[in-house]
């Protein structure tokens, strides 16, 4: 086995995992057959180029996180997770209560940032 071939899987696992998906949803999502992602994980298998990017999309990332270290890459997913949360929340909210989370975050990037 390829030492890129099993860090490649090990890197899509922990992905998967860090997601909360199970190789079921994840090749679902990709449109892969969960039994031949399993084995792209364990680095049993070659993967082309086009399966990559089938995964890379379901992950919704760039090409480059998957190669990025992987503290850099769980820093990404919280900072987008905190942003999906965020928008989330301000779409259900009136002008007047969003003006009045735009001052509070004001202040607080001003404490943070002290």
């Amino acid at each position: 086995m390829s030492d890129l071939r099993v860090l490649t899987g090990e890197r899509i696992r922990a992905l998967r995992k860090a997601r909360g998906l199970t190789q079921k949803q994840l090749a679902e999502r990709a449109n892969l057959d969960d039994a031949y992602l399993g084995s792209v994980e364990r680095g049993e298998r070659n993967i082309s180029i086009d399966t990559l990017e089938k995964l890379i999309v379901a992950f919704e990332i760039q090409p480059s996180e998957l190669f990025l270290p992987k503290e850099v890459n769980e820093l990404k997913l919280v900072q987008k997770e905190a942003v999906d949360e965020y928008m989330a929340i301000i779409q259900t909210l009136s002008l007047e209560q969003l003006e009045a989370l735009r001052k509070i975050n004001k202040e607080i990037s001003q404490i943070i940032l002290v």
